[in-house]
């Protein structure tokens, strides 16, 4: 940025001067102004350039990360699903086996009334 207002305020100065009619005279003063003003403004680019290569090499790092932490969190998430699937199978299994034992200790209460009943009688 001073670069550039150092080059502006030269050229201001050119072309205030008496010379600046003829375009074959340029100061020395201005032209390396200018030199200056570019060789800053190259200086400038390479530094950002350099910061945004920094960045997209963090963004990139960054990225793979998530996407290999994704990965694992479907993985969990699909074995989790099957883990609960399994418990409620086996939940299903064991209330089916309860109500078997039920239904078989209420047929074996009832037979022993009656034999009760009938030894009774």
């Amino acid at each position: 940025q001073q670069e550039i207002e150092r080059l502006m305020h030269a050229l201001q100065r050119w072309n205030s001067s008496s010379d600046s009619n003829d375009p074959t005279v340029a100061p020395t003063s201005l032209a390396e102004t200018v030199e200056l003003a570019i060789s800053g403004i190259e200086r400038h680019v390479l530094e950002k350039e350099s910061v945004v290569k920094e960045l997209s090499s963090q963004l990139d790092s960054q990225r793979s990360s998530l996407q290999a932490k994704s990965t694992l969190l479907v993985q969990e998430t699909s074995q989790l699903r099957a883990a609960v699937r399994e418990e409620q199978a086996k939940k299903a299994a064991m209330e089916a086996r309860l109500q078997d034992v039920e239904r078989d200790s209420k047929m074996q209460v009832e037979s022993a009334h009656r034999e009760v009943s009938i030894l009774q009688s």
